[in-house]
């Protein structure tokens, strides 16, 4: 006849009490340290990432790279109103001082945007908010030599991020491949004309 061990239920109800303790007690130790250090940045391999300790991301963004700088760069996409934010980067590569002039394409027509001269092989970053406030905020970058563009933009209080490069020449034809409308996706084409007339 097998015996039954009725001590058991009770040695296994206290190790299981014990465990939840210890994992409830470690999710409040990550979440102090998070809300204390939320708001840093801290490089990663393919971006950058809002991070605590290295465990706690909250958004990333990426982007490709170029292939060659260039003294003229466009970036269609940018907002400004509400709670996004919008970045200009701007790569000088080059051995000496670059000197850009930027304009901000709106729905309100032709802003100027940041106008400054970044010493050779340094980055600059430019919050487009400090220029314009819209929805809509294209930027037409021209420069003295050789530079590299790249936007980055943040939304709701900077739980989301993406980012993009900018291209060197408008052009009449784009292809894109990526999009989604079906379910809660939403997909925005966002189309700039930095022409004199309309297009």
């Amino acid at each position: 006849m097998r015996m039954i061990n009725k001590s058991r239920p009770a040695a296994v109800r206290a190790v299981l009490v014990a465990t939840l303790l210890l994992v409830l007690l470690s999710l409040m130790a990550v979440g102090s340290a998070t809300a204390s250090t939320r708001d840093r940045h801290v490089p990663s391999a393919d971006g950058f990432a809002a991070a605590s300790a290295g465990i706690y991301r909250t958004w990333a963004h990426d982007s490709v790279g170029v292939t060659a700088p260039s003294p003229q760069w466009f970036l269609a996409e940018g907002a400004t109103a509400g709670d996004f934010e919008t970045w200009l980067l701007v790569q000088n590569p080059e051995d000496a001082p670059a000197t850009i002039d930027v304009k901000l394409h709106t729905e309100a027509g032709e802003k100027q945007g940041p106008s400054d001269t970044i010493p050779a092989r340094t980055r600059r970053s430019y919050n487009l908010g400090d220029y314009a406030t819209s929805y809509d905020v294209s930027a037409a970058v021209t420069a003295t030599s050789d530079v590299i563009c790249e936007r980055a933009m943040y939304g709701a209080g900077r739980t989301w991020a993406h980012d993009s490069v900018g291209v060197t020449a408008p052009s009449p034809q784009w292809f894109l491949a990526e999009g989604a409308t079906a379910g809660d996706f939403e997909t925005w084409l966002l189309v700039q004309n930095p022409e004199d007339a309309p297009a």
